[in-house]
């Protein structure tokens, strides 16, 4: 073996003609893993003749504090530096990409230098970085990767300089440090959750040039003033008590109150058209939300948690109902989904406890995975004519549940559709009905009875 792996190195210089270096379409690459969790090493130094620093090529080297990478290197690979006790880093500008995961975890990074000349961040970059405080993102990058600086918890500023086009989900998630970000006009999207978590950033500012920001995008952040942008209410500065959300707002956006654990009460203007993402996730004091006429979407987990709602109209103007909108509303004691709903999403009112009644949409062809799991309080539903599946786990334990009335529609009962009804003596099956699941009606009073209707 050669005198280079074997030996305990405090400081390594890799070219060319070192036995980590292998030949990969002409160009010279450190091997994969190469040095992977090699202690002894606190110094490396990548010559410009390398093109490539392999894949987890120096990870977990636990002793390694200073790395000097020259002008010629291309690519950092994927994990390639990621878990070691690197201080600082300056990223050549001949490098065109730094893959995913390269310097993950090194925690004790507290200064990184990106050269003009890089073009891409990819995801999870610096991921967990902790002690990294400030960074400026050069212009040649065009894309922020997803994750790239989440829980960078020390990060008090980022400027974005002029020509990055993209900021992916969660590029800066739980970065709770940050107090200053610069967006340049480039800018054209903002990911889901890219800043979410950022509790200590006061403001920002969205330049005209962005033309997507997604859900959550600054869910939990610090500012003091609402944040809207071209319609869409991306963050209430008002977040306890009775809040009125401002005429001319088409869109709350996924976080917009999430996690306002004293609002109490919303009063959404006319012209809003669509409830974002966790839009009120976790708002357990809210008791009372209108939802107004006009309104065609409620989004996934919209009013998640929300334990204090005892009642919501929800308007026949609404076509879906995302996933897990009110799952784990307790004070929820009776709905109505109007005959506008086409879809249910999964879980929408699981875990509902306080339930007893439930109107269902005529126009609805499902009820979903889970849609009314643990609504222990439901004693009759009907099924309308036109469903054609009731979905696996859709009632499961219901123990309330004495009576369901099942349409000459149904031809699928799903997967512990109706598990765990203790209540449920009886139920008719219509001859439509062709595949009963397994465990449909486990722990139902009425499942032997449906046993030998499966059997005959």
């Amino acid at each position: 073996m050669s005198k280079e792996i074997t030996q305990e190195l405090k400081s390594l210089t890799i070219n060319e003609k070192s036995k980590c270096v292998e030949k990969s379409n002409g160009k010279c690459v450190i091997k994969k893993e190469a040095y992977y969790r090699k202690k002894g090493i606190a110094k490396i130094i990548i010559e410009g003749t390398v093109h490539r620093v392999g894949e987890d090529a120096f990870a977990g080297c636990p002793d390694l504090v200073s790395v000097e990478l020259s002008e010629g290197l291309k690519k950092i690979g994927p994990g390639a530096f990621a878990n070691t006790g690197l201080t600082s880093v300056t990223i050549p500008g001949s490098v065109t990409a730094i893959e995913t995961s390269a310097f993950s975890h090194c925690t004790g990074l507290s200064s990184v230098v990106i050269s003009e000349g890089v073009a891409d961040i990819f995801n999870d970059v610096f991921l967990g970085c902790n002690s990294l405080s400030s960074i400026v993102i050069p212009g040649s990058v065009k894309r922020i990767g997803a994750r790239a600086f989440g829980g960078c918890t020390a990060l008090a500023s980022v400027v974005i300089s002029e020509g990055v086009e993209s900021i992916d989900d969660n590029a800066f998630s739980g970065c709770k440090g940050l107090t200053s970000v610069v967006i340049p006009d480039s800018v054209k999207k903002i990911g889901g959750c890219a800043f979410n978590g950022c509790t200590g950033l006061p403001s920002i500012v969205i330049p005209d040039s962005v033309t997507e920001i997604g859900e959550n995008a600054f869910s939990d952040c610090a500012f003091t003033s609402d944040i809207v942008w071209k319609g869409c209410l991306l963050f209430s500065a008002s977040r306890t008590g009775s809040v009125k959300i401002p005429d001319g707002v088409k869109k709350i956006n996924g976080g917009a109150f999430s996690g306002c654990k004293d609002l109490t009460s919303v009063v959404i203007p006319n012209g809003v058209t669509e409830i974002g993402m966790d839009a009120f996730a976790g708002c357990c004091s809210l008791t009372s939300v209108a939802i107004p006429k006009g309104v065609t979407m409620i989004g996934e987990s919209a009013f998640n948690g929300c334990r204090g709602l005892t009642s919501v109209v929800i308007p026949d103007s609404v076509t879906e109902i995302g996933k897990t909108a009110f799952a784990g509303c307790y004070g929820l004691t009776s709905v109505v989904i109007p005959d506008s709903v086409t879809e249910i999403g999964m879980g929408a009112f699981s875990s509902c406890t306080g339930l007893t009644s439930v109107g269902i949409s005529g126009k609805v062809k499902k009820i979903p995975f889970s849609a009314f799991d643990g609504c222990r309080s439901l004693t009759s539903v009907t099924i309308p004519k036109g469903v054609t599946m009731i979905g696996e786990s859709a009632f499961r334990r219901c123990r309330g549940l004495t009576s369901v009335v099942i349409p000459d529609s149904v031809t699928e009962i799903g997967e512990s559709a109706f598990e765990g009804c203790s209540g449920l003596a009886s139920v008719e099956i219509p001859d439509s009905v062709k595949k009963i699941r397994r465990n449909a009606f486990k722990g139902c009073p009425c499942e032997a009875a449906v046993k030998a209707r499966r059997s005959s």
